[in-house]
């Protein structure tokens, strides 16, 4: 069972490497993170947020997620779903959503984020889809993007939502 990294842990601020290698250790690593996504209640979940480093996440199986609306070549949906890789193209469009974090438990702010978007990303065997993204599909996957960026959605926000939630975050740098 993987631990979850919380805030302010620096391992989530340390960007995760790109894969390269298919093999039993990252399937391995992929099943515990569905695993985890599950066990934690969450809509997605990065590598980095459970103690690995590479550029992976997945998405949870909740119905609030609706996934391939604008498919172009995406495999059969697999749940949770695992992205690697994966890459934001042409994003447009803006949306504003209250975000949260499973690694910032009780800290929520309202974030501003791309309506839509193409995500290129590979799947478990390194064959590469592409898909659109939009709606609350879109918020998550750019949230999980940041994580293997190595920021965090706090480090976004404008000054006014930051300064309300400054409390909060004083409070489990502690």
């Amino acid at each position: 069972m993987l631990q979850l990294v919380k805030y302010p842990n620096k391992s989530l601020n340390v960007p995760c490497v790109p894969v390269t290698v298919y093999d039993l250790d990252l399937q391995n690593q992929i099943n515990a993170m569905c695993d985890a996504v599950e066990q934690f209640h969450g809509y997605a979940l990065a590598a980095n947020q459970v103690g690995f480093n590479n550029r992976i996440f997945v998405i949870s199986d909740s119905p609030d997620l609706k996934i391939f609306n604008g498919i172009t070549n995406d495999p059969p949906v697999d749940r949770p779903k695992v992205y690697i890789n994966p890459i934001m193209l042409d994003p447009q469009g803006e949306t504003r959503y209250k975000e949260s974090c499973l690694s910032m438990p009780g800290v929520s702010a309202w974030n501003k984020r791309y309506d839509n978007f193409t995500l290129v990303y590979q799947d478990r065997q390194g064959n590469i889809h592409r898909t659109i993204a939009n709606g609350l599909f879109a918020i998550v996957c750019q949230h999980e993007m940041e994580h293997l960026d190595g920021k965090l959605f706090v480090d976004k926000l404008d000054f006014f939502e930051k300064a309300k939630i400054q409390p909060k975050l004083n409070k489990l740098r502690r």
